[in-house]
Order: C-alpha cells, then structure tokens, then sequence
C-alpha cells in the first residue's frame, strides 16, 4: 500500500499529472489546480483512505466517455473546492465522514451510491452544464445509501436530481434549484426513499416532482415552489410540513399536488400541517388516508376526495361530515363535531373546550329555573347539584349567571364531546382568582373579564388573553380579582376529555365563574345565528329535532347526541 503524508505540515501538490491511487493512504496532503486524467477503464481512486485531505482548484477530465469511479474509498474531513469535472463521475462503495464539495462544476453528472455518508455537504455546487461529451440531461444521483446530516445549499443542479432508494437522516436542502426531482429508484420503484427531518426550504423545482412510494417522518417543505407539480403518491408521510408552498398553475396545462393513495398523518399541530399552500390546479388527495393534519390558508383550483378517508373532525374550515357528504370521502371520526345545516364554513368546534372534570350546577327536574324573589332565589341555588360537565346531557337545566345565581337555561347541543384528549395535546389556562375559585379551560374558550381599573363592563375574552389582576364574573354577578394565570399542555389520551356544550342561553357558570359557550374561532353573534335552526328545533321537537338540524341524521355524530339524561 502506498502512503502519502505530511505531519504536521500539509503535503502540498501542484500541477501533478495524470496520478493514479490504487490501495494508498493519504493524510494531510493538498493538491492545488491538479489535473486528473481517468484511465481507460476509468478507476482513478480505488481502495483508498482519505484523511484531513483537500482537493483546490484543478480539474477532473474525461477524454474517452468513460466515467471516472472513486471506488471502495474511506474519506474523513476532505474537501473539493472549486473543482470542475468535465465528464461523468461515480462515488461506489464509500464511506464518507465530513466530506465537503464546495463551488465543485458536475458538468457531466455524478453518481453516489452503494455507500455511506455523515455530514456530506453540497455547497455553492452546478450541474447539468453542457461539454463536449455529454448533454446537459446528466443527473445528480443519491442512490442506494444512508446518509446521515446531509446539506445541499446554494446549489443550481440544471439535470434531474434523484435521491431513491436510500435511508436519509437530517438531510437539509436549501436555497436551491432543480430542474426536476426523483425521490424514484431508476432500477427498482419498490426500492423506496425512506426520509426522517427531510427540510427542503426555499427550493424551486422547475419541472416534475416526483417522491411517489417516499416514507418521510418530521420532514418539512417550507418556501418551495414546484413548478409542474409535485406527487406524493402512495406514500406514508407522519408529521410532514408543507408551509408556503406554491403549485402554479400555467396556460392550461394542470399541475397537481397528489397524494393519491398516500397515508398522511400529523400530531395535531406544527408537526403535520398544511399552511399556506396555494395550488392553482388540483390538489389531489384520492383514496388517501388523512389523520391529524392541520389546514390553513390552503388555497386550491379544485380538491379530489374521492375515495379518501379523512380521521379528523375538520379540513381547513369545512367539517369532516358535511364535506364528505358532497365530495365522496369517508368521514371516520369517533366523536363527529356538528356542523349545523346551511352552515359547512361555521367551525363550531373552534379547538376551544371545557374539561370534563369542571363542575356544572344542574337545576334538579321539578325545580324552577328561575325565581322572582330573593328568597326563592337562594332556595333555588341551594338546590342546585353540582355535575362534571362530562356527565352532561341533553336537557340537563344548568345555571348560567345570566340574571342571578338563580337563572339556567337548558343543554340542546355538544359542538364537542372527546372523552379523552385527541392526538397533538392541548394547551390549556388555568385562572385562579382571590376568592379561590380555579377554571381551566383551552385559551381559546371565551370568559366574561373586565380590565382592574375603572368600572368597565366585563366583556368577552379569551381566557389566554385574561391577566393577573383583571376581574372575572362570579355565578351571582359580583366580581373577582384574577391572582395568577398559568398556561399547561394536556397529552393525548389525558382522561381530562374536551366538552363543548351549549346551553340555550349562551352562557354557563362553571367552577363558580361564567363563561361563554362559544370561542375565538367564530364570533358568537355568528355562531349564535348557525345555531338557530338547531335550537328551534330542539324547542319543538327535543333532541330528535336537533338531529335533524344538525345534519346528523344517523351513525356516530347521532350517538354521540343522545346519551341518556333529562330530555
């Protein structure tokens, strides 16, 4: 074995023609504007180990069509610094530790495969630029490999890119241009990309897109455009992002984000999101399997759900039951949110809810709900029995503080009942007041507050927005101050449950304290109007009524409406 090395002064190497390295070790060498002229049968570096070693300036020609192979290499911190290679070039059977190719010229394309890499670095780096040999058509290939930490950024590939077949790990593509994208093996479509926190930011992708059949975990697009589309088909995808991503559509030709036949699924938050997605086409999500995705700011020429199966109560503003009444989807949620008839864009649900273990205080049946004098008033809150607001049903009378401690009005509706808490968790406030009373509710769920100075009327607030020192509402009117103000997750599956009832009145008093029945996430004057039919009907016809008109005719949503209690 030959042994090139400089300890602890670099060995450096200027203008060394046509070397060979065959069974060599080199460490601390640099070669300096070299010029590298592959052999007939192209092997140029073979069994060779690398370390601390740098490759400035210099080229690596292609005389014979033949590609030049680096093959069955160690390489440990090297650098390419501005490096052009005129024809093809093949990485087979490496392993590679810090490994950096910065301003390097791929003009015939360059192939990594059968290997293995940790921090491979792509930086300022071209392709696809036409020579003498071979067009510009030539690819930058990542194939049949695990890399762990990989960064391209500031690259300009003019060829297809294909990364198939391989196992990625914290792969990092950024400030970026591709004339097209494959995540698609060219031997075997089986063989597929599995990608775990695949980030692509501000990438464009001038033509097809293509990661079909890709597993990607915790990966995120963010700022990408794809320019003739892009297809996820077939593929599983858990906790993807796609944020600021632009589909555009071009003369009449359609360009598709697909997700035909893909497993989408996201934790409920930031993990699984779709946020800002414009798609001037189609955005198809065929016979995909759709779970704890959140939807904002998606905005489609058209939207395919034929076939698709969505887990989740809502996609963007449109309830699960109501949207796949009318584009062909199932709607396969345990506890279905009702979306009141004539009113699909009212997100009722709002993510805004009171825990199932805060109290309620029930008029028992047979008791007034009301009193006209102040005796008959205190006789009706003493008989008053407390009820965890999950143990509410349909007709339970409840206490609502809306005309003194004595008045209640009655439960017609649950725009929320989740027995336990759903995937991703929620974020919860919890008041506490100087007269000792303590309500958790989410911070989105409305309270009746006033600011600690003046006399200003008590308003509706998001229980987020309350802060220490501003006057809450008590079941008899009087006001309390706010003493503390924490903010807490409950996991998924915490028995706490999410509950959203609403009484006639829009009002409750829970834990001693009126709230609101509705959120931030529709104002109540709108929610109150959706809610009307639903209401009149409850009046004439019972809970039967609000089937009717909550669209929920049968199945689970219907079930969910009518479990036992006062009718």
């Amino acid at each position: 074995m030959d042994s090139w090395s400089s300890a602890p002064i670099p060995l450096v190497l200027v203008s060394l023609p046509r070397p060979q390295f065959r069974q060599s070790r080199l460490e601390n060498v640099t070669f300096i504007n070299c010029v590298f002229t592959n052999p007939a049968q192209g092997v140029a570096f073979s069994l060779v180990r690398m370390t601390n070693v740098t490759f400035a300036g210099g080229r690596f020609r292609n005389t014979n069509g033949v590609p030049t192979v680096f093959s069955e290499l160690s390489l440990e911190t090297v650098l390419f610094r501005d490096i052009v290679w005129d024809g093809p070039v093949t990485f087979r059977e490496f392993g590679f530790t810090d490994v950096i190719f910065r301003r390097n010229d791929f003009r015939g394309g360059v192939t990594y495969t059968e290997g293995s890499s940790a921090g491979l670095i792509f930086r300022d780096c071209r392709s696809g630029r036409p020579s003498s040999l071979l067009p510009a058509t030539e690819t930058v290939t990542l194939s049949r490999l695990s890399a762990n930490n990989t960064k391209i950024l500031g690259c300009a590939f003019g060829g297809p890119t294909r990364l198939a077949a391989a196992a990625v790990r914290r792969m990092d593509i950024a400030n970026s241009s591709f004339a097209a994208f494959s995540c698609v093996d060219a031997e075997d479509e089986r063989k597929i990309l599995d990608g775990t926190r695949l980030q692509l930011r501000n990438v464009t992708v001038a033509g097809a897109f293509d990661c079909a059949g890709a597993k990607l975990t915790a990966s995120a697009f963010a700022g990408v455009s794809f320019a003739a589309g892009a297809s996820f088909d077939r593929g599983a995808l858990e906790n993807v992002a796609f944020v600021d991503v632009d589909v555009p559509s071009v003369g009449r030709e359609c360009h598709a984000l697909s997700f035909e036949r893909a497993t989408l699924v996201g934790d409920g938050g930031r993990g699984g999101q779709m946020r800002n997605v414009t798609v001037g086409c189609l955005l198809s999500l065929r016979s995909a399997d759709v779970r704890g995705v959140g939807w904002t700011d998606v905005k489609v020429g058209r939207t395919d759900l034929r076939g698709a199966i969505l887990r989740q109560e809502f996609l963007g503003d449109d309830c699960c039951s109501v949207l796949c009444g009318r584009s062909g989807c199932k709607c396969d949620v345990a506890e279905r949110t009702v979306c009141p008839r004539g009113s699909r864009d009212v997100r009722l649900n709002a993510r805004a809810c009171l825990l199932g273990g805060s109290t309620v205080l029930t008029v028992p049946p047979g008791a007034p709900p009301g009193a006209s004098t102040p005796a008959a008033a205190a006789a009706a809150a003493a008989a008053a029995v407390p009820v965890a607001v999950r143990d509410l049903a349909h007709g339970h009378i409840v206490r609502d503080g809306v005309d003194g401690p004595s008045s209640a009005s009655p439960i017609y509706f649950f725009s929320h009942r989740t027995p336990t808490v759903p995937a991703g968790g929620v974020e919860v406030v919890t008041l506490t007041t100087v007269g000792g009373h303590r309500l958790t509710v989410t911070g989105g769920h409305l309270v009746y507050a006033a600011p600690p100075a003046g006399s200003s009327p008590p308003t509706l607030v998001a229980a987020a927005a309350v802060a220490a020192g501003d006057a809450l509402l008590t079941a008899n009117g009087s006001r309390t101050a706010v003493a503390s103000v924490r903010s807490s997750v409950l996991r998924a599956g915490d028995a706490a449950g999410l509950y959203a009832p609403h009484s006639v009145s829009g009002s409750l008093v829970v834990d001693g304290l009126r709230v609101s029945c509705f959120t931030t996430a529709v104002r109540p004057a709108v929610a109150a109007a959706a809610l009307l039919p639903v209401r009149a009907a409850y009046a004439v016809w019972g809970v039967g009524g609000v089937r009717w008109a909550s669209g929920l005719e049968g199945g689970g949503g219907a079930a969910a409406l009518d479990r036992g209690g006062p009718r």
